[in-house]
């Protein structure tokens, strides 16, 4: 199916280019989407709304996206739409740890999410970023906060021997 919209993407960077400062590094087996070129935005979007309806017509309740910030609101927003007129009781989860305040408003026009998550784990309890992170969060949707880092180490391993 990819193999036959290759358009849909970007092209893959020869390696010399990967090398180049002026160049955003990207992961050489990672495909990134060409959501910048309208015909190419339009299928993906279309797939894409398949895809997840066919996961939600078989039952999953909820989704996290990764990198929520690289899709245009207005994808987010058909997409969300599409698979809400069938199953709206599902969740539609946006990880958004550690993007930028800009990207963070550029998601609150997306309007598709239930829940977005907080970088409150790595707060040192002093800094003011926390709570203007949290202003920007909640023009998305609430935050999730938690105590322990999602894919490090446990919270037990950071504390102090007593």
């Amino acid at each position: 199916m990819f193999r036959d919209n290759c358009h849909w993407f970007h092209p893959f960077e020869a390696a010399e280019a990967r090398l180049d400062p002026h160049h955003a590094p990207h992961e050489e087996s990672v495909a990134h989407a060409n959501l910048g070129d309208g015909e190419a935005a339009q299928a993906l979007t279309e797939w894409w709304a398949r895809e997840l309806m066919l996961l939600a017509d078989a039952g999953i309740g909820g989704f996290r996206f990764e990198a929520p910030h690289k899709v245009p609101a207005h994808v987010w927003r058909r997409l969300g739409a599409t698979v809400r007129e069938r199953h709206p009781q599902t969740k539609w989860l946006a990880w958004t740890v550690g993007i930028s305040r800009q990207n963070l408003a550029a998601l609150a026009n997306a309007g598709s999410f239930d829940s977005v998550f907080s970088s409150s784990r790595w707060w040192d309890f002093q800094s003011n970023w926390l709570f203007d992170e949290h202003a920007a969060l909640f023009r998305i949707a609430p935050p999730i906060v938690f105590p322990e880092e999602p894919y490090g180490s446990r919270l037990l391993h950071d504390l102090p021997d007593q």
